[in-house]
């Protein structure tokens, strides 16, 4: 809308079934919707194949229905701070208008109505929904009439490559996450929220096993 820049402002309060989501307007109303980030259905699919001397292993993962709260946001698309910013704030108000995603550059807090720059409001909740490729390897096990001459029993190649591909609208780095706390109680309790956390690795291995 034309005043998207200030026009909403929200803060999220935790308790014992997730996390309740208080929005105030101008207006001084305020409405409460329930999110629960950890809340959704995931599974995994084991699948190997093999065909004369090749072999093939995929392993599938997903989530389904699941949403993430990306607590960095706050920081990095709000509020003008020491912090370095996201790319995805030049989607932003700046005239009446304009349809944006994230309201007006500001320095004030109270441009959105609120006495700190770190907001937590609904814009920071994405879907999580994924189907990530887990792992994929091929192999292929070398004749044994070829090795005869070699004095060699057994000889395989395999490639393999671990989190090659994840196929997701969530527009962080990673939507496979949990916030990086370092007590173990904080870290359960924060399923589905980041703060900076870093992705999961991706490798490919070539492996050359032989038995004499």
């Amino acid at each position: 809308s034309s005043d998207r820049g200030k026009k909403y402002v929200s803060s999220i309060l935790y308790n014992g079934t997730g996390y309740v989501l208080v929005i105030k307007g101008e207006s001084g109303a305020s409405n409460e919707v329930r999110v629960t980030p950890s809340e959704g259905s995931s599974a995994t699919l084991t699948n190997n194949f093999s065909y004369k001397n090749f072999d093939i292993g995929l392993v599938l993962t997903f989530q389904v229905g699941a949403d993430i709260y990306d607590s960095s946001s706050k920081r990095q698309l709000g509020v003008v701070t020491d912090w370095n910013f996201d790319e995805r704030i030049y989607d932003r108000w700046r005239e009446p208008g304009d349809i944006a995603t994230y309201p007006v550059l500001t320095m004030d807090p109270s441009t959105y109505g609120a006495s700190t720059p770190w907001i937590n409001t609904d814009l920071w909740l994405h879907d999580g929904t994924y189907l990530r490729f887990r792992n994929l390897s091929v192999g292929y096990n070398v004749q044994q009439s070829k090795l005869k001459n070699w004095k060699i029993d057994k000889m395989r190649f395999e490639l393999s490559a671990t989190n090659f591909l994840t196929l997701t609208k969530y527009p962080g780095l990673d939507p496979e996450i949990a916030r990086d706390f370092e007590d173990n109680a904080d870290r359960n309790m924060s399923a589905n929220i980041t703060f900076l956390t870093p992705p999961q690795e991706k490798t490919v291995n070539l492996s050359i096993n032989i038995s004499f």
